[in-house]
């Protein structure tokens, strides 16, 4: 397989365009350009650059996404802190000037190195800036989900009981003193449809000692609740509905966005309608 192929194969994975894909990895897009067209080699280095930034990696004869789950973390801020913005520009009457703006949303993102590093490639490639946009949100929210999605689901958790009844579950949970953080909206206390999927997964501090004090036993279908070991940082930011702890609304859109096919389309038309009106376009 030679660069030209694989090249295009992150793009097709990625849904991006040449000049996307050349900002994200700091390289100009004529040098993507010709090496597509087959017309030059990259150097091992750019070359490397490349897969790394767009967060692929060779497999036998082709790329596959890396699996590093820090994107997903990385996306899940961006998305927080640009939603705590949405969510009050949307409340907001015209009177009110206290609404925070797009340059308060990125100094508020703080993190450790592979997340900065993160930031600085949606940020090389216009996706995320002081002035966020729909489309540059729903870029790097999608691209993180492609590049994450394998090492989300390889978390350690248990699935366990009828995904429908996960809040009985729940409640158990938090009867036996457990913390913990369903993924979801809390407008899923609503009706199931409000939610994000049928049965969300639930973050615990303790997956062991969860299923030991509750005696919960692995479904033999493999369906049902998924029980997932929260490492970080899934518990933080959480929100209460009726006495139910949620996770953040970002993380809850990153984990549906690297779920199953009925979870990303929710996840997506979700985030779509969060912004609607409140952010540019493009």
């Amino acid at each position: 397989m030679d660069a030209s192929q694989i090249l295009g194969g992150i793009r097709h994975q990625v849904g991006i365009t040449r000049a996307d894909l050349a900002r994200l990895c700091g390289v100009s897009p004529s040098t993507v350009g010709r090496i597509e067209k087959g017309e030059l080699d990259p150097t091992w280095g750019t070359f490397t650059r490349i897969l790394e930034s767009s967060g692929f990696m060779l497999h036998g004869e082709w790329i596959v996404p890396t699996g590093d789950a820090s994107a997903a973390v990385a996306a899940r801020f961006v998305l927080d802190r640009v939603l705590d913005h949405v969510l009050a520009r949307g409340s907001s009457t015209p009177t009110e000037t206290s609404a925070p703006t797009g340059p308060a949303i990125l100094a508020a993102l703080d993190g450790p190195a592979e997340l900065q590093a993160w930031w600085q490639r949606w940020h090389r490639a216009g996706w995320l800036s002081d002035a966020p946009t729909t489309m540059g949100i729903k870029f790097l929210s999608h691209h993180a989900s492609v590049v994450s999605r394998e090492g989300r689901a390889a978390m350690p958790r248990l699935v366990v009981g009828e995904g429908r009844r996960w809040r009985d579950l729940v409640l158990r949970i938090d009867e036996a003193g457990f913390t913990y953080a369903v993924s979801d909206l809390t407008t899923a206390l609503e009706s199931p449809s409000a939610g994000l999927t049928d049965s969300p997964r639930i973050y615990v501090s303790d997956l062991s000692m969860v299923a030991s004090v509750l005696r919960l036993e692995s479904s033999p279908s493999g369906r049902g609740i998924h029980l997932v070991s929260a490492e970080w940082p899934e518990l933080e930011d959480i929100v209460v509905g009726d006495g139910i702890c949620f996770t953040s609304v970002g993380q809850a859109i990153m984990d549906n966005l690297t779920g199953d096919e009925a979870e990303r389309r929710n996840s997506d038309r979700t985030l779509s309608q969060l912004m609607a009106g409140i952010l540019p376009v493009g």
